[in-house]
């Protein structure tokens, strides 16, 4: 008895094509779910940059001028800046600054003292 295989069964195809589906639909959540999360990252390094920038923009105006404490706010781009330099009490010529970058409903603080030269 001779058998014949000429090619897949239906069988044969449904798995194939099943299996197909079920990889590419993790492959494409997979990429979904990490072009989400570099989003939210590009946007966190956003407001650090600009915090770093901000800081940078104090420790310069702190050296080239008397400052005794100051609290004010502005805006870049979408961004909401809140600013706060205070005297510190127990250094000579010391001030504790703190930087807060607000978008929407995300927050980042950079705390540091600057040392007038």
């Amino acid at each position: 008895m001779k058998i014949k295989r000429n090619g897949f069964l239906i069988l044969e195809n449904v798995i194939s094509l099943s299996l197909i589906g079920l990889i590419s639909s993790l492959v494409v959540s997979v990429l979904s779910t990490s072009i989400f999360c570099i989003s939210r990252s590009y946007k966190s390094t956003e407001m650090l940059n600009i915090a770093k920038k901000e800081m940078c923009d104090i420790e310069y105006s702190i050296d080239n001028t008397d400052v005794e404490e100051e609290y004010s706010k502005k805006m870049i781009k979408d961004y909401e800046i809140d600013y706060k330099i205070e005297k510190s009490d127990k250094y000579y010529n010391c001030y504790k600054v703190d930087i807060a970058v607000r978008h929407k409903d995300k927050e980042v603080k950079l705390n540091s003292y600057v040392v007038k030269s």
